[in-house]
């Protein structure tokens, strides 16, 4: 049996139009949108149409509204976090299961930056971690451990998983933050995700992806530790 058809609505055909023009690369990132009285004129919609299309793009962070338009988002890094927050909610995916994704794709960026890592990027790595043991406050500390991971995913150079894991932190940003500060409060604790990250470093140092692996495989299981040790207590 079919089901009645229903007449899509204007607003996501507006959303499709602007979606095939990035998709075609027409519009590209940091490209600025024409204004909305322009897009009522070409399209010939109504403004709410076209408020409603933007709307859900800026949700989605596709486009961004600055103070003299719209543009296309010139960092699409995070444009799956949103998506990723609401099905979390929806079928109670935890905070470990959601580390352990992590782990996964981190474990395969490992492999990837160690067959493309050179020396400034085992220095940059190196001056980010001297950074991060000597952060003085809860929000420097958790930058500089988000900014050593990522110079060892960018090193890796895999567009997609980029993507992905900077959606994945920020899909689950409040429990991170939750456990670095717990971290973070506790000297011993702190210490304890210091020394594994310096194992990674000396593993990129010496070249020993074994090493480095085992060291990130516990920096994982460390911080799922903390974190589901301290909301048992």
């Amino acid at each position: 049996m079919l089901s009645k058809v229903k007449t899509e609505r204007v607003s996501e055909q507006v959303i499709n139009q602007i979606k095939k023009q990035i998709e075609s690369k027409e519009l590209k990132k940091g490209n600025k949108l024409p204004s909305e009285r322009a897009m009522v004129s070409q399209a010939e919609v109504s403004r709410i149409s076209i408020r409603e299309a933007l709307s859900y793009l800026s949700a989605f962070g596709i486009i961004e509204k600055k103070s003299d338009g719209h543009y296309v988002a010139d960092d699409l890094s995070n444009v799956f976090a949103e998506p990723f927050s609401l099905v979390m909610q929806l079928e109670d995916v935890t905070f470990r299961e959601v580390t352990k994704l992590r782990m996964v794709l981190e474990l395969y960026t490992l492999q990837l930056a160690f067959e493309n890592m050179d020396e400034s990027m085992v220095q940059t790595l190196k001056d980010v971690f001297e950074k991060f043991q000597n952060s003085s406050d809860l929000d420097e500390f958790i930058r500089l451990d988000r900014e050593f991971h990522t110079c060892i995913t960018k090193a890796a150079n895999s567009k997609l998983v980029l993507i992905l894991l900077n959606s994945l932190s920020d899909s689950i940003k409040t429990f991170n933050i939750i456990s670095r500060q717990r971290i973070f409060n506790d000297p011993s604790a702190r210490q304890e995700l210091f020394d594994i990250h310096a194992r990674i470093l000396r593993a990129f140092e010496t070249k020993d992806l074994a090493e480095a692996e085992a060291a990130l495989r516990e920096h994982f299981v460390y911080v799922i530790e903390v974190y589901e040790r301290n909301n048992e207590s």
